[in-house]
């Protein structure tokens, strides 16, 4: 590749595989600042602030893989073609087309855009896997992998290792830090959810011990029947805000959520409560995490459509007292 070349890096799925992808882009830029650099991700994402810095085009599509259930509609994916086509046409032809996640899919959307080069993410994993870009590594992981794979396959003489957290200067952090603790309930998936009185008895004990809480809320379906008495306060706005929140706080509990991820990528202590997903995998990355989760679940990681073990699942499994003993231990490590 030389100093001009113009890439598109696609990556279609959740918030958090897109912040995953902030820290390669860093890279990318780094080795090429005049380039251009853009990246198709999906609807679902809207409103992602932080590329800013990269100077780079963030471009929305809505892919038919965002819903559970897209395989049982093939029809869906013709007409997902044709609207790549038409939405994009051939601008991306010329372009060096990224695809950090190696899913069978990606590369079915380069095809259908067409490029002069494109660069697949490989890993060691097996077939049933890798065709869907699921790695055995965790994401960061990946991505660093990824970059290592695009030095040797381009004879880049730029070497880096991808920064993390790589969001701390989003917004300046205040001096003074008031104890307040963040509390993310919400998930894409409702069976990653906690129960309602959990987190309410949660609010409660941390409250007892003098600490502030706030109740981040997107769409309000993980948490039911909130008083005036449970929460410090109920917190919802656009992801720049959540950010700047975030940033303001001092330490975040979340279940396995892009709001667990994000205070990583600042370099807030966070405790991530862990059920369907494997944390190895998705846990949030860095040295000031820890990860809750209950043991005796063989069917973890499972398809998150149905649960085999209704009256006894991951997430119930759960219990208050073991996320208040993580959560100590991480604000004591850090003082």
């Amino acid at each position: 590749m030389s100093l001009s070349d113009n890439f598109l890096i696609i990556e279609t799925f959740l918030l958090g595989d897109l912040l995953y992808l902030g820290p390669l882009l860093g890279s990318i830029r780094a080795a090429h600042p005049y380039s251009r650099i853009e990246v198709l991700a999906s609807d679902v994402t809207q409103g992602f602030p932080f590329f800013e810095q990269f100077k780079v085009s963030l471009h929305h599509f809505n892919f038919p893989w965002s819903h559970i259930g897209w395989h049982k509609q093939p029809f869906k994916l013709i007409q997902t073609a044709v609207a790549l086509r038409k939405n994009f046409g051939r601008r991306f032809q010329d372009y060096v087309v990224l695809d950090p996640r190696g899913d069978f899919r990606h590369a079915l959307v380069a095809h259908i855009l067409g490029y002069r080069r494109f660069i697949q993410y490989h890993s060691d994993t097996k077939f049933s896997y890798a065709y869907r870009g699921v790695s055995r590594h965790h994401t960061f992981t990946c991505r660093q992998e990824f970059f290592c794979q695009i030095e040797e396959e381009c004879g880049l003489s730029f070497k880096s290792t991808l920064p993390w957290p790589w969001l701390m200067n989003f917004k300046q952090k205040p001096h003074e830090k008031e104890r307040l603790v963040l509390l993310a309930p919400e998930a894409s998936n409702h069976l990653r959810h906690w129960k309602s009185e959990r987190w309410k008895v949660l609010a409660s004990r941390l409250h007892q011990r003098g600490w502030h809480t706030i109740l981040i809320v997107h769409r309000g379906d993980a948490v039911s029947d909130i008083g005036s008495d449970d929460f410090g306060r109920v917190w919802k706005g656009s992801l720049a805000d959540l950010g700047r929140l975030v940033m303001s706080s001092q330490t975040v509990i979340a279940v396995d959520s892009f709001c667990g991820h994000l205070a990583a990528a600042m370099d807030i202590p966070v405790v991530s409560l862990f059920g369907t997903q494997l944390p190895e995998r998705w846990r949030p990355w860095g040295n000031k995490t820890a990860v809750v989760f209950a043991d005796g679940y063989p069917c973890r990681p499972c398809d998150q459509k149905h649960c085999v073990n209704p009256d006894g699942n991951c997430m119930d499994a759960i219990q208050v007292e073991q996320v208040l003993q993580a959560f100590q231990k991480l604000v004591d490590d850090q003082e």
